[in-house]
C-alpha cells in the first residue's frame, strides 16, 4: 500500500513481480531562524523515492513522494489587551510524484494565545486544494478528490489549576462533493494531589463521506472500484489514573472503550478517475442495477439490467466495539533496577447491526469474552 507500482497511469515505475528486495533514497533538508525575536520560520523539502523501503527499521507512511513546505510563526510574549501572550503561524505546503504529477496543496493559519487569566485558546483554518490519490483505487488509476475546507477551535482552563477542563471542536468540509466531518473532543485532569492524577477524555466523531471505498470487482476485461456514501458515528472514552504509593512504587490505570458504526448507501464505480467535474467521476447504480440480499449479506449488481447478476460484493455495513485497558505497577527497588506487573485486557467485537446506541452498545462491548494478559519485567541495573 506504499507504493502501487501496478497501477496503469505510472509510466515512470515498472512492476517486477520477480523482485525480492527493494532500493530507493529520501531525505529532508530544513533551513530557517527559530529561537530568539518575534518572527521564525522554517523552509523544507522531503523526499522519497518510490522504491525507499523503511519499514524494516521505522516507519513510512508513503513513497513516490516530493514535498515542499514553508512555516512561519510570529509570537508576542508581552501582555496585550487581555491576552497574557499569543502567537500567529502560517503552514504551506505542495506535493508532487516522481512522475511530476502535482498530487497535493494547501495552507492554514493558525492562532494560539494565552489570556491573563491563565486560560488558552488555539484556533485555526485550513485548505487542501484539489489532490491526486494514488492509493484510492487500491492499485488501480490515481483518481482525483475534491479539495477540502477545515476550521478547529481549543479553549483550555488555567494549568496551574488541581482542575483543568478543555473543549475542542473541529470540521472539515469537501468541495464539489456533500462530505463533511465534525469532531467533539472534552478533556477533565485532576490532580487532588501531587501523588495522584486523574484524566479522562471523550471524543465524538461524525463523518459523512461520499467517496468511501468498498470493493475491488474483476469484471471481464475490467476492473470496478466501488464505493459508496458513508455515515460514521465513533465514540471513544480514553481514562488514565496515575498514582504515586511512594517515591519508589506507582500505579498506572488506562482504558478506553470504543465504539463506531458506519452505514453505507449512494453505491458507485469509478468511470474516469481524472474528471474536471465530480459527478464526472463515477457511475452511481440506480434502483435497478443493485439489490440488496439480506439473508447473504450481499449486494447484487446487474448492469446491463438483463435479469442475471453480474457480479456482487458484501454489505460492508459494521457496527465496531472494542475496549483496550492496562494496569501496572512499578516498583524501583534500587536505583535504576524496576520490577513491573501488567495486567492487560481487551474487548473485541462486531454486532449485528450498524445502529450506533452508545448506551446499549457499552452494554453489548462488556459482554465480549475477554482476552486477559498478564506480564512480570525484571530488570537489574549492575553498578560497573
Amino acid at each position: 500500500p506504499l507504493r502501487y507500482f501496478q497501477r496503469p497511469d505510472a509510466k515512470y515505475v515498472t512492476l517486477d513481480p520477480t523482485r525480492t528486495a527493494l532500493s530507493g533514497f529520501g531525505g529532508t533538508l530544513i533551513g530557517g531562524k527559530v529561537g530568539s525575536g518575534h518572527l521564525q520560520y522554517i523552509a523544507g523539502v522531503t523526499i522519497r523515492s518510490p522504491g525507499l523501503e523503511l519499514n524494516d527499521m521505522g516507519y513510512l507512511r508513503n513513497a513516490d513522494s516530493i514535498m515542499q513546505f514553508i512555516w512561519a510563526n510570529y509570537r508576542i510574549w508581552k501582555p496585550v489587551s487581555i491576552f497574557r501572550q499569543f502567537s500567529f503561524n502560517f503552514n504551506q505546503w505542495r506535493g508532487w510524484n516522481f512522475g511530476g504529477e502535482g498530487t497535493m496543496a494547501g495552507g492554514n493559519i493558525q492562532f494560539n494565545g494565552q489570556f491573563k487569566n491563565y486560560w488558552t485558546l488555539s484556533t485555526g483554518i485550513n485548505h487542501n486544494a484539489r489532490s491526486l490519490s494514488d492509493s484510492a483505487l487500491r492499485g488501480g488509476p490515481a483518481l482525483i478528490y475534491p479539495g477540502a475546507w477545515g476550521i478547529h477551535v481549543r479553549v483550555g482552563t488555567d494549568s496551574r489549576k488541581k482542575i483543568r477542563l478543555s473543549a475542542n471542536w473541529s470540521n472539515n468540509v469537501r468541495e464539489e462533493m456533500d462530505s463533511h466531518r465534525n469532531s467533539y473532543n472534552f478533556g477533565l485532569s485532576f490532580n487532588p494531589s501531587n501523588a495522584i492524577a486523574v484524566m479522562v477524555q471523550p471524543v465524538l466523531s461524525l463523518n459523512e463521506n461520499d467517496m468511501q471505498y468498498v470493493a475491488k470487482i474483476d469484471f471481464g476485461q475490467d476492473n470496478r472500484y466501488v464505493f459508496a456514501r458513508i455515515n460514521q458515528k465513533t465514540f471513544a472514552l480514553t481514562f488514565r489514573l496515575n498514582l504515586s504509593l511512594s517515591p519508589d512504587l506507582s500505579i498506572q490505570l488506562y482504558g478506553q472503550p470504543f465504539v463506531s458504526a458506519g452505514s453505507y448507501s449512494n453505491f458507485k464505480h469509478i468511470t474516469e478517475p481524472r474528471a474536471a467535474a465530480y459527478i464526472d467521476r463515477y457511475h452511481g447504480y440506480s434502483g435497478t442495477e443493485i439489490t440488496l440480499d439480506e439473508l447473504n449479506g450481499l449486494y447484487n449488481i446487474d448492469e446491463n439490467q438483463d435479469g442475471v447478476m453480474d457480479y456482487n460484493f458484501s454489505n460492508p455495513d459494521f457496527n465496531f466495539i472494542q475496549f483496550r485497558s492496562n494496569l501496572v505497577l512499578r516498583w524501583e527497588y534500587k536505583p535504576g533496577s524496576s520490577l513491573f506487573l501488567v495486567w492487560s485486557q481487551g474487548r473485541t467485537g462486531y454486532l449485528p447491526n450498524n445502529d450506533f446506541a452508545f448506551m446499549d452498545n457499552m452494554q453489548d462491548l462488556f459482554q465480549v469474552h475477554p482476552h486477559n494478559v498478564f506480564l512480570i519485567k525484571f530488570s537489574y541495573g549492575f553498578n560497573l
